[in-house]
């Protein structure tokens, strides 16, 4: 699969790679109608987001989160605050209502004021929005 661009609004931007498992609903769940994102589609999973500008992976445990890899501008300006750069994040998540709290967050091991809430969705596959851009998760291959 190739680079797309689709916009809705918002910048989507499709990633290569398998995309992450399914919510498990008790019956069939009605076109453009999707299950909220929940902590086990999260939990214990690493997935490859990013788009031409920039790939990253960003893997969950029970609390913890992790990004790393060469993060677009407007993942690190809403992450960080605009113009700070990092190769990694790190940081605790909680997710509930549609959103992904982040806290505790580091830069490359430096703590980060920042407390970011990432409005999280389902359209099909899991994306997260960042400002105006969203960016889907793809599952990082098991042996990186």
């Amino acid at each position: 699969m190739t680079w797309r661009e689709v916009t809705f609004g918002a910048l989507i931007l499709p990633l290569t790679g398998v995309l992450c498992s399914c919510h498990r609903s008790a019956g069939p769940v009605p076109p453009g109608v999707y299950p909220p994102v929940v902590n086990d589609d999260l939990r214990g999973k690493e997935f490859r987001v990013g788009n031409p500008t920039g790939s990253f992976t960003w893997s969950f445990t029970d609390a913890s989160f992790a990004m790393e890899g060469r993060m677009p501008k407007d993942v690190l300006d809403f992450m960080l605050g605009p113009g700070n750069v990092a190769e990694s994040i790190t940081g605790k998540w909680k997710l509930g209502d549609g959103k992904l709290s982040l806290t505790e967050l580091a830069a490359d091991g430096k703590a980060v004021p920042k407390q970011p809430v990432v409005p999280v969705f389902r359209t099909g596959p899991i994306r997260v929005q960042f400002g105006e851009s969203q960016y889907v998760f793809g599952w990082a291959p098991a042996d990186k």
